[in-house]
């Protein structure tokens, strides 16, 4: 069976990466007041991307159970698309970062990208990032992701086993961040990973949220988005994430805030569910910016940081959002591409799979799970989007 795409996720990532674009332009545009403070709300834009990633890494697996009522689930092969979807573009971006670091360092121009100590670098390239200086600051979330592919098929599992412990792993996941020593961003965030999952099972009809539950959540889950945003800023003004130091930094546009992870879950339900919404989200710029939104991510912030270092205002403003674009759509086509649709993909999996295999033999990991008992519903109309689904970085 084909993978399948919805060109509506691609607007929803295309609107993940402009508000964090926008974010950041906000943070570094050395300016005061309410229109700056709108533009810092979209670092929430991290909320959305990482219910959009357990969604779509959760969404070709549930609907193969929807129609087969099971499905083996290959952990191999899942490793090893997951480390060729997103370990060759980030460490790429590393070295083209890591190299105008070190040009600086011996030309005396710090203040484009620090150079971090070689310790640091190494940290990250193993997706560590516990007292580490970034050469991106906003490579974090990358860090957080790269682990939480750890456990997304556990997680699966459980929820296809038991949703209400799956509920519970996601509460006892926000207590420990909040209340306990135990605080860190990967228990922060781990909910609004979860959330993505069941987002796709309603969007599938999947039949773990009972189907009067589905029908009134994606009934109300515009107006539920915008209250649990209003929540979410609510919640800001005691918001705090911890550093990479170890200490806790106060910052109000974080991802660890439950109101907002609730508010991008709804906003993902309201898009399934509203055609008016998909309509929009589905316009071809906006699908065409959230195929390339991983890019995007990874080379804007320094860009952005790079610019208001030499033009300020409007203008600034202008050259900061374009040329990010620019160079987010060009590291696409030229790095990232290649190993997503183009001619480095099939080799470079069929190199990583065999590896992958003997490194979970030997850590005893099974190589497939077998996942769904029930019987797939009967429908006339399931829904099915057409196209191909790329799950998401």
């Amino acid at each position: 069976m084909n993978e399948q795409r919805i060109d509506y996720i691609d607007g929803l990532r295309a609107v993940a990466v402009l508000t964090v674009l926008a974010a950041h332009i906000g943070l570094h545009a050395n300016a005061t007041g309410r229109i700056v403070h709108l533009a810092e709300e979209g670092s929430h834009g991290v909320d959305l991307f990482f219910i959009l990633s357990g969604f779509c890494l959760a969404y070709p697996t549930l609907l193969k159970i929807r129609r087969d009522a099971s499905t083996v689930f290959r952990i191999t092969d899942y490793a090893a698309k997951r480390l060729v979807r997103i370990v060759p573009p980030f460490y790429i971006a590393t070295f083209v970062f890591l190299s105008i670091a070190a040009v600086g360092h011996w030309t005396g121009h710090n203040s484009i990208i620090a150079l971090p100590p070689a310790f640091s670098v190494l940290k990250t390239l193993f997706f560590l990032d516990g007292r580490v200086m970034l050469l991106n600051d906003s490579f974090w979330t990358l860090m957080v992701e790269f682990r939480w592919y750890f456990v997304f098929p556990v997680v699966l599992a459980v929820w296809l086993r038991s949703p209400r412990a799956f509920c519970a792993i996601g509460i006892a996941s926000a207590l420990l961040y909040g209340f306990t020593r135990a605080r860190g961003l990967d228990f922060g965030t781990l909910p609004a990973f979860m959330l993505g999952i069941v987002a796709a099972d309603i969007h599938i009809g999947g039949g773990r949220v009972p189907a009067n539950v589905a029908a009134l959540v994606k009934r109300l889950a515009l107006p539920l988005a915008v209250a649990c945003a209003g929540a979410g800023i609510a919640q800001e003004t005691r918001a705090s994430i911890p550093g990479f130091s170890g200490n806790d930094v106060a910052w109000a546009y974080q991802p660890t805030i439950a109101g907002w992870q609730f508010a991008a879950f709804f906003f993902v339900v309201a898009a399934g569910s509203l055609r008016w919404l998909r309509t929009i989200l589905a316009w071809p710029a906006l699908v065409a910016m959230g195929v390339a939104s991983y890019s995007i991510y990874l080379v804007h912030e320094p860009f952005v940081r790079t610019m208001f270092g030499h033009v300020q205002g409007p203008l600034g403003i202008f050259a900061a959002a374009a040329g990010a674009l620019a160079c987010g759509f060009a590291f696409w086509a030229l790095v990232e591409r290649p190993f997503t649709t183009g001619s480095l993909r099939r080799p470079l999996l069929d190199l990583v799979r065999p590896i992958v295999e003997r490194g979970f033999s030997v850590l005893g990991i099974a190589k497939h799970m077998p996942l769904g008992t029930e019987e797939p519903e009967q429908d006339s109309n399931p829904g099915y989007p057409s196209g191909a689904l790329t799950a998401s970085r």
